[in-house]
């Protein structure tokens, strides 16, 4: 069996993978690798997952990003949100806005307003693109 993951190793999507291919493993009783496909958001991984033969030893671990994100960001994905069906969730977690205790921000339409009536002024850190 392989497990594509569409993101360098050392992430969320990458442990996640290596946390279920040894269940994977002592369940179907063969062999069960995981293999990191990087690049572009996590479209690389994505794509080379869907021009494998759906043979069902082939898994994609992907993430919100290369699965529902990109479809907003890119205009020429090789692939649509309906070439893709979800099996299951591995990990949930939550992301949220955060502040330096200098905006004048308790709230998102705090930040919004902020953000409104200062264009430019402030800069922004994420985890990625989108």
């Amino acid at each position: 069996m392989r497990i594509i993951v569409p993101a360098a190793p050392g992430g969320t999507a990458d442990i996640s993978a290596r946390l279920l291919a040894p269940y994977l493993q002592q369940h179907f009783g063969q062999t069960c690798v995981v293999e990191n496909r990087s690049g572009a958001g996590g479209t690389i991984g994505t794509a080379e997952f869907l021009r494998t033969a759906p043979d069902g030893h082939t898994m994609l671990l992907g993430n919100i990003g290369p699965q529902a994100i990109a479809h907003s960001l890119f205009r020429n994905l090789p692939y649509r949100p309906d070439s893709l069906l979800p099996v299951c969730g591995t990990v949930r977690g939550p992301n949220m806005p955060v502040v330096h205790p200098s905006v004048p921000a308790n709230t998102l339409p705090e930040l919004v307003a902020h953000l409104k009536k200062n264009p430019g002024k402030l800069s922004y850190g994420s985890p990625g693109m989108g």
